[in-house]
């Protein structure tokens, strides 16, 4: 099957990381973790990660960066009650302790956006995230400029 490319436009997806500090009790002493967590500032969908990563920054069109659904401070009650649930329901801390907030930090995750028809003339997107390189299909076939 051949593919044509029809058009490939860049976006950005607004997260929100988090850096928190714990001091979880075990037996006679305090352990002390940092847990980092990112929040999607379009669908609120969480996830543990292992650090910050480091960014680079770059100046973009309005017009590249998705709208912010979530804001700030819901990105950040969403976060603790995300790192407390392991806490709770696997370790069994009935007193869990309060995450600290260390820093957040706003960043913008490039995705390419691959406009494409086939050999067929089925026309579908296709979307690629840049730094993982995973990808989904997409359905068009609604829109009548491509």
């Amino acid at each position: 099957m051949k593919l044509e490319l029809l058009e490939v436009e860049i976006l950005y997806y607004p997260y929100l990381h988090f850096c928190f500090s714990l001091a979880l009790p075990r037996f006679r002493r305090t352990k002390q973790l940092k847990v980092f967590c990112c929040i999607s500032l379009v669908d609120g969908k969480e996830a543990i990660i292992k650090e910050i990563p480091s960014w680079e920054w770059v100046e973009v069109a309005a017009e590249q960066v998705l709208p912010v659904k979530v804001s700030s401070k819901q990105a950040l009650s969403k976060a603790r009650t995300y790192i407390l649930y392991p806490l709770i329901k696997k370790e069994k801390v009935f007193n869990p302790p309060l995450p600290v907030l260390d820093s957040q930090e706003l960043c913008y995750r490039p995705l390419y956006l691959f406009f494409v028809r086939s050999s067929n003339c089925a026309r579908f997107g296709l979307l690629v995230d840049a730094l993982t390189n995973r990808y989904q299909t997409l359905d068009i076939f609604n829109y009548s400029d491509y």
